[in-house]
This record gives structure tokens, C-alpha cells and sequence, in this order.
């Protein structure tokens, strides 16, 4: 009985203790924080992940026997001398689904070489968004365009006859885009990807209807 006794006594400090023990606390929540950790998370961020090879199995650079940058005026656009005499569509498709340019817009057509293809499968499947938390926020972010969509770039992707199957056509003024199929996926467009797109078609002389920022 004794040793019993002895034994509560030892133990009741320890249980005392336990009992008045701060746990710690959970870190404030902070609105504002958590939806600058969800801007952060569209950041684009290099991942490396794809390989040259890799890269080129994606559509429709798989199926291209050819690739071109467009650059290309809008109906009431002027280039020098040069003005549209033809108002129509970009691109009119035909029976065979593959796509008419409307020459009369076009002011410089691009044939890129292995190297250049290689550096623009880089910028658009190995940069995603920046990996973080989840963050505490029900907030949605929506990425809309800054301002009209006015496209005057493109990638063209021609098969082996030069004929044009699909292209994604870009406004780096207000950072908007449209595809011609759905099928061409396997990218995101993270904050940063219009701004390196807009430098390869620039770097590549494809000076026209892009204003590159300082």
C-alpha cells in the first residue's frame, strides 16, 4: 500500500504538468497571404520534366512536317507600304481540314530549324506552375485577357504536302491565344509564358504587332 502510495505521488506531478501544457497554437489565418500563395502557384516554374524526344511526341508536333511563326496584320492594320487587300478570315479551313492562309495578311512566314523547334517544345511543356502548399482559400483566380483580342502571331504546323493542319494563334497584347483543334494540349499557360513566346517570336525577327516590355 505504501509503495502504491509513493508511486501516485511520483506520477502526479507529471500529470499536473500534462494537464497545464500549452499546445501550440495554429498559425492566424491571413486572407491576404493565402491568395498570394495561389498567385505564386501561377508563376511559371522550369521543371525539366520533358526530354527533346518527349517533347516532340506531343501534338501536333508529333504529325508536323513543318513549322512556321506567323506574324500577320489585321484588316485595318498597314505594314509599310503593305495593307491587307483581303479582309477575310486568317484561315479558311478547306474540305480536306487542313487551313488557307489569307496571304494577302501575312507579313513575314517562319520556317524554324531543329534547334529553334527545340527551344519552343522547352517553353511550352517544361514550364508549369510553381509547385506549393494548398492554399487555405476558396478564392478562384481567373486569368482573363488585358484587353481585345487582337491577334497578330501564330505557329503554323504544316504536313508534309505544306499544307496547314492546325496552328495556335497568339495576342501578346492582351495574352490570349486560340487553338485550332482541342487535341493540342499537354501545356499550361503560366504567368511568364505569353512574355517568353513573345521573346522567341521577337529574337526570331517576328517583330511585328508584339510590344516586348522592359
Amino acid at each position: 500500500m505504501r509503495r502504491l502510495i509513493v508511486c501516485l505521488m511520483l506520477l502526479l506531478p507529471g500529470l499536473l504538468f500534462a494537464q497545464h501544457k500549452k499546445h501550440p497554437k495554429k498559425p492566424a489565418y491571413n486572407e491576404e497571404a493565402e491568395i498570394a500563395l495561389l498567385r505564386k502557384h501561377y508563376d511559371c516554374f522550369y521543371t525539366g520534366k520533358y526530354s527533346v524526344e518527349q517533347r516532340n511526341e506531343f501534338y501536333p508536333f508529333n504529325t508536323a512536317g513543318k513549322i512556321q511563326l506567323l506574324s500577320f496584320m489585321q484588316p485595318y492594320d498597314r505594314f509599310g507600304d503593305k495593307e491587307p487587300t483581303d479582309g477575310g478570315p486568317m484561315y479558311v479551313q478547306q474540305a480536306d481540314s487542313s487551313y488557307a492562309i489569307n496571304e494577302s495578311r501575312v507579313v513575314i512566314r517562319l520556317t524554324l530549324g531543329k534547334t529553334d523547334i527545340d527551344s519552343l517544345t522547352n517553353i511550352l511543356y517544361n514550364y508549369g506552375f510553381t509547385p506549393i502548399r494548398k492554399p487555405r482559400t476558396n478564392v478562384i483566380l481567373i486569368n482573363e485577357p488585358n484587353g481585345c483580342y487582337e491577334p497578330r502571331s501564330a505557329l503554323l504546323f504544316l504536313d508534309v504536302e505544306g499544307k496547314v493542319k492546325e496552328y495556335i494563334e497568339y495576342c501578346f497584347s492582351c495574352q490570349g491565344m486560340s487553338k485550332s483543334s482541342q487535341k493540342i494540349s499537354g501545356y499550361v499557360m503560366c504567368n511568364g509564358k505569353y512574355e517568353m513566346l513573345r521573346q522567341f517570336f521577337f529574337n526570331k525577327g517576328l517583330t511585328f504587332g508584339i510590344r516586348l516590355r522592359n
